[in-house]
């Protein structure tokens, strides 16, 4: 099945072109990284993909669906979460009662998130206390409370020291062996290689192109791609 369909996508507010007529798809499972610089359109097209922002024209469809709106089984987590001023504990809470998760399934949800994430031990902390590191993995831990099948991650090690780098990088890892979707931004080609499956290349809001990840590294011909790879010293 196909996870993930990108029709003839274009976005122009004011006239200003940010995503240029993108099409794209891609299996069921796996990961794959939007990659290119800053601006490129990635985090965008990332928000697009969610239903956060709706395209000027084209069609996006998960499994088989057309998205129209948000969706329980599409999560994203952004660069810069926002959380309510309450515990971690409180947070996940909150999720799964908007959700009306029946009351007797919460704790063992929560506790198992938490767990799987690495923030056992924070659950009664205010989110104010945690670090940048802690408070990524809590807005990852938020986006799995549902168990969705396809998860986006915009930039999700931007400015965590390495411990935390490598803590969200596992979690990354254990969702796509568990087969869900995902699908992260990143402008840093060594993570790309290290993670995901596939590439995507966005350069200028256009998707300029698309290889899995050993035939995009080794190549890849388009010359944006090549110069951006080349600048961070991996041609």
């Amino acid at each position: 099945m196909t996870a993930l369909r990108i029709d003839s996508l274009s976005y122009a507010p004011g006239g200003r072109v940010l995503l240029d007529k993108i099409s794209y798809a891609g299996g069921d499972g796996g990961c794959t990284a939007l990659l290119g610089p800053n601006g490129a359109g990635k985090s965008l097209l990332l928000e697009m993909c969610h239903g956060l922002r709706t395209p000027d024209e084209g069609d996006i469809f998960w499994f088989g669906r057309r998205l129209n709106g948000l969706r329980d089984d599409i999560a994203i987590t952004l660069q810069k979460p926002t959380f309510l001023m309450r515990s971690v504990y409180a947070n996940l809470r909150y999720v799964l009662g908007v959700r009306r998760t029946p009351r007797a399934q919460r704790d063992a949800r929560i506790r198992g998130i938490l767990a799987e994430v690495g923030l056992e031990d924070k659950a009664d902390d205010p989110v104010s206390a945690l670090s940048g590191g802690e408070q990524q993995c809590l807005s990852i831990a938020r986006a799995l409370l549902l168990e969705p099948r396809a998860v986006l991650l915009d930039e999700p090690t931007a400015q965590l020291d390495l411990a935390a780098t490598e803590r969200v990088e596992r979690i990354m890892t254990r969702l796509r062996n568990a087969g869900t979707k995902v699908i992260f931004t990143s402008h840093n080609p060594a993570q790309v290689r290290r993670l995901c499956d596939e590439v995507i290349f966005m350069d200028k809001g256009s998707l300029v192109a698309c290889a899995p990840r050993d035939e995009f590294f080794t190549h890849i011909s388009h010359p944006a791609a090549r110069a951006f790879i080349r600048s961070q010293s991996l041609l």
